[in-house]
């Protein structure tokens, strides 16, 4: 019986793996300090520390929470680099429709309200732009339409 730390925690390759994970989290926390806000970068990584979770344990709240939380960060990041102010109801509704990937439900619930959210985003976006980006929306509008029409057939067959 051999006593000393549990497979990982002393090797070389643990103490590289922890070092790695330092210096991504200073280069990130470095370019919080460019940009002026740093909320983006903690609540991305409390969504990234419950996706974590989720990947190790399981469990559909770490999901549901990490999710949301790392498009939030997402959302905040997006709103103070090009002041759009719709990013953040796009990246939520985003985040939350995404749960439908990885966690189907048989009511669909996440992919109703992410999207109804992102399209609320969109819009809020759309009109603080005074319509300037209406050939976006009608792009989007356009893409979504084909997404659903390729799922409807793949359902099919």
């Amino acid at each position: 019986m051999t006593t000393g730390p549990p497979s990982g925690l002393g090797s070389l390759r643990g103490y590289l793996r922890l070092a790695a994970w330092a210096v991504s989290i200073l280069l990130l926390a470095m370019v919080a300090r460019l940009l002026g806000s740093s909320a983006w970068l903690w609540v991305g990584l409390m969504g990234a520390l419950f996706l974590g979770l989720y990947a190790r344990l399981g469990g559909f709240a770490f999901l549901a929470l990490g999710a949301f939380l790392t498009a939030s960060g997402v959302g905040i990041l997006l709103e103070a680099i090009f002041n759009w102010s719709g990013a953040y109801l796009t990246s939520v509704g985003t985040g939350i429709a995404m749960l439908e990937l990885f966690a189907p439900k048989p009511s669909r619930w996440a992919l109703w309200v992410g999207g109804a959210l992102a399209v609320l985003g969109l819009l809020l976006g759309i009109y603080s732009a005074q319509g300037r980006g209406l050939l976006l929306l009608c792009l989007l509008a356009a893409g979504a339409a084909a997404y659903l029409a390729s799922a409807r057939r793949y359902r099919a067959d």
